[in-house]
């Protein structure tokens, strides 16, 4: 009887372990929308419970991409930049794509450390387009980190409404200007 009863809990501790929710943005189809500003406006990230999605890319070091988590934004300048400030625990490596979830890596970061503030300066963005901002931890973490604050700042002059002809302004003609 002893025997059975440890080996319960031992189950319902594995199972309970095992049971954590896994993110709305685990997937890249659910990416969350980034605003860019000015300044820096953080949103609450994690990984706890993410699942991978794609490879690892190499990034100063590879990482392990098994937790990563997606983030979008529309590009408003040429010159952008993505700050991850990650939580204590948390090493972060951030892969900004173009196109789409598998796109185009046109840069990434990874400093060595937990805790520390990963910045993706863009530059060459197209204004309109979006970009997908991935981020996973780069080694395995207890089950409560992969806690970090992600932010998309302009950094470059925001193109007016009318930069694409898509946008033209209709004029009307006169005799007077």
């Amino acid at each position: 009887m002893k025997n059975l009863l440890l080996s319960l809990t031992v189950v319902i501790f594995f199972a309970a372990e095992n049971s954590i929710a896994q993110p709305a943005n685990d997937n890249c189809a659910n990416a969350i929308n980034l605003t860019s500003g000015t300044s820096c406006n953080y949103t609450s990230g994690t990984t706890v419970g993410a699942t991978q999605s794609l490879a690892a890319i190499t990034c100063g070091f590879t990482g392990t991409a098994d937790d990563d988590v997606w983030y979008m934004f529309t590009a408003v300048a040429t010159t952008q930049t993505v700050s991850v400030q990650c939580g204590t625990a948390f090493d972060g490596v951030v892969d900004v794509r173009s196109g789409s979830c598998n796109g185009t890596n046109i840069n990434c970061s990874d400093v060595v450390g937990t805790g520390t503030l990963e910045t993706v300066n863009l530059s060459g963005l197209t204004v309109g387009a979006v970009y997908y901002v991935r981020i996973y931890s780069f080694g395995s973490l207890p089950s409560n980190a992969g806690t970090f604050q992600i932010c998309v700042t302009n950094t470059g002059a925001i193109a007016p409404a009318n930069d694409n002809c898509a946008n033209a302004i209709n004029l009307t003609s006169g005799t007077s200007c």
